[in-house]
């Protein structure tokens, strides 16, 4: 309902006691703002700041300099330390210089001016409130704890069993780290931070990576949620680390020098995200390591992948350790990757296309696609990449448990003289738990040429060929698609161990024809 117009009349002596108020004996607290009135020195009040919202605190009135010309890192924590816990930190527009990392171990929300967007515009990057990483840059003291511009701890950093620290809140603003000191990451989460929250937060240039979700102290960081967040141009990886338990929507991994998003955690759904441009994969779901992989299920849903130098997803389990939950790859557009170049200041370039999938799978894992579409692009490499759809792999004796796919489409870079494309390369023989419905496969029979593993072409004559393949049984179920036609009849196919069998009901039919093999 509408909102009754306040007498604000009092402004003015409110923010004289409120100056009194801080320079008195009362300190290391936070301080209310009551009544819905302007805050000091934002001259507005932003428009997050709901009526009868208390404990706002704006960093300008603790030192900190908007113009980016004076180190503004100890009067940010100071800001932060005279919050109560549930209490707004307010950064209005400007420029931050922080030459040491802004600290939080309590649940205040540390919200700023006309935050990032997804989409990677450079144009609007610095419109609002931005936090500058400087040249000079030095960690705390503890120097084992990760480096960056925002750490966000849990309450006795380096302390097994550490109490965590919940509610964290970062809202609208960006991380600038084009100019400042090498290995320098946006934000890090460490240890036992729960319930944390990123909305609009955008890093750029990092010198490490964007954000970055350490296991630390016995625990790992669980319960994040990100909305709109943006890792562009950062040297390390976009995403990056342990997460539980976590959701990232509208997120944007773009143009950063290893893995667009890195995960080593579980129960971790990303619904709408992308990753593109990125010198590694574009998605890296990881279940390597004691205890430090995922065994709960990972769902990728309406999400994307474009022109990432390696793999669009890879999921590994190179520790052969036993595999429980699924990955879950549904609505998912994954496409052109797989340049296999060389990353610089967000760009890829030369490579030839080769070794790479759209998907690619090894060790002990069950990964399940659907309605998804893997495409090859020309735009970088002429011949074509991915080379690969699909493509498997054996990691420590253990191969990919179970792999379905299910509508969609498959694409891989067409036949040459000296490399072949694959829809699918299935070198870990997975075999009968491998299963592509029919649908899959009448929607990707534009490849030619000789397909290594469980699909390829043959050319009729008189009617009939004879296919010889290792993974041919009597329960081996065959599908056709016909790629070029001459004489067309109608198709059957027959079987036996070692082969099959494709005839025409037309002699004459010397059609090419492209089959697949799956299990019943």
């Amino acid at each position: 309902m509408p909102i009754a117009a306040r007498d604000n009349s009092d402004i003015a002596e409110r923010h004289t006691n409120r100056r009194a108020l801080l320079a008195g004996t009362v300190t290391g607290m936070a301080v209310a703002v009551g009544g819905g009135a302007a805050l000091s020195g934002l001259g507005a009040t932003p428009a997050s700041a709901a009526v009868g919202v208390t404990d706002w605190i704006n960093i300008t009135d603790y030192g900190a300099d908007p113009t980016g010309k004076k180190n503004s890192s100890a009067a940010i924590n100071r800001a932060i330390a005279a919050a109560a816990p549930g209490g707004v930190v307010y950064m209005p527009t400007g420029i931050f210089l922080i030459t040491g990392p802004i600290v939080l171990q309590k649940s205040v929300t540390l919200v700023g001016d006309h935050g990032a967007t997804s989409s990677g515009d450079d144009a609007n990057k610095f419109a609002g409130t931005v936090i500058r990483v400087a040249s000079n840059f030095r960690n705390l003291t503890w120097s084992a704890f990760a480096t960056a511009a925002v750490l966000c701890l849990d309450q006795s950093p380096g302390t097994s069993g550490s109490a965590s620290t919940r509610g964290i809140r970062l809202r609208d603003f960006w991380i600038d780290g084009s100019t400042g000191a090498a290995g320098v990451d946006g934000i890090t989460c460490y240890g036992p931070v729960s319930a944390w929250q990123a909305e609009r937060i955008g890093v750029y240039k990092a010198t490490g990576s964007g954000f970055r979700f350490v296991r630390a102290d016995g625990s790992f960081p669980d319960g994040q949620s990100l909305y709109s967040c943006l890792a562009q141009q950062c040297m390390g990886e976009g995403f990056t680390g342990d997460m539980v338990d976590a959701t990232l929507m509208d997120c944007h991994a773009q143009g950063c020098g290893s893995n667009g998003v890195h995960l080593t955690g579980g129960n971790t759904r990303f619904i709408g995200c992308r990753s593109d441009l990125n010198g590694g994969h574009g998605w890296y779901l990881d279940h390597s390591g004691a205890g430090t992989g995922f065994s709960d299920g990972i769902i990728l849903d309406g999400c994307g992948t474009q022109r990432n130098n390696h793999n669009g997803v890879f999921v590994t389990n190179s520790s052969g350790s036993s595999w429980h939950d699924p990955v879950l790859i549904t609505g998912c557009s994954i496409g052109e990757d797989g340049q296999d170049g060389t990353w610089s200041k967000g760009a890829i370039t030369g490579g030839d296309g080769l070794g790479w999938a759209g998907i690619h799978v090894e060790g002990e894992n069950h990964v399940h696609i659907s309605n998804s579409l893997i495409a090859v692009g020309t735009k970088d490499v002429k011949a074509g990449c991915p080379q690969f759809g699909i493509r498997t792999a054996e990691v420590d004796g253990t191969r990919p448990t179970t792999i379905t796919v299910s509508g969609g489409r498959i694409e891989a870079r067409r036949t040459t003289s000296s490399n072949s494309g694959a829809l699918i390369n299935d070198t870990a023989a997975v075999q009968g738990n491998f299963r592509i419905s029919p649908e899959t496969v009448g929607a990707i029979g534009y490849q030619s040429g000789t397909i290594d593993s469980r699909q390829g072409s043959a050319a009729l004559s008189g009617g009939s060929v004879s296919v010889s393949s290792p993974w041919v049984s009597s329960a081996t179920r065959v599908f056709l698609s016909t790629l070029r036609t001459s004489s067309p009849g109608f198709l059957s196919v027959s079987s036996s161990a070692g082969s099959f069998t494709i005839r025409s009901a037309s002699s004459a039919d010397s059609s090419t024809v492209a089959w697949m093999l799956t299990t019943a």
